[in-house]
């Protein structure tokens, strides 16, 4: 078994990468600065690439500490697509994840959301894989759904997504246990 989280991981279309420094403006340019990408997530648009650098920063910390979210890199056609990350508390891994929007389509993150989930059960310490989407972000509900991970019920209040309007939002919640599919 190789070392949790890894480095590295590939799907047959994509490659997972841990992220490097010189990964902000590509992101910025791609997704961090587009309002429609970031109006469910946790995060509003950048304005700048120095927020998209200071995000970075945050994540290579949490890699290096070996604790937090650690995010991957999804290239797919040789350029930057999106983020997957992974935050791994007590057995349960909750995945968090943003493409794009000239990637919105085409089944990339349920492909990289499988492959993640694959990898997290390859480590025998995680029992329970989870993320939730908000209630009105369908897309990322159908990606879990086409993942074949189970529905358990709407989280109230439960995020803060500032590109959807601000407040406490509500939250579909879907998981994965070990041995189930």
């Amino acid at each position: 078994m190789s070392a949790f989280p890894a480095d590295e991981l590939r799907t047959p279309r994509t490659r997972l990468r841990r992220p490097i420094a010189s990964d902000a403006a590509a992101i910025f340019a791609r997704y961090g600065s587009d309002p429609e990408v970031a109006r469910y997530v946790l995060w509003p648009a950048a304005t700048d690439v120095s927020e998209t650098e200071a995000f970075l920063q945050r994540s290579l910390d949490a890699w290096d500490l070996e604790m937090g979210h650690r995010p991957w890199i999804i290239e797919w056609e040789g350029r930057v697509a999106g983020m997957i990350g992974v935050t791994v508390t007590n057995r349960r891994a909750e995945l968090g994840y943003v493409l794009a929007r000239d990637c919105w389509g085409q089944g990339l993150m349920t492909e990289v959301v499988i492959r993640v989930m694959e990898h997290c059960f390859e480590d025998p310490t995680i029992d329970r894989v989870w993320a939730v989407a908000d209630v009105d972000n369908t897309a990322s509900s159908r990606v879990m759904e086409k993942a074949e991970m189970t529905f358990e019920g709407v989280l109230r209040a439960w995020a803060h997504h500032p590109g959807a309007g601000g407040g406490s939002r509500d939250c579909r919640c879907y998981s994965r246990v070990r041995g189930e599919r």
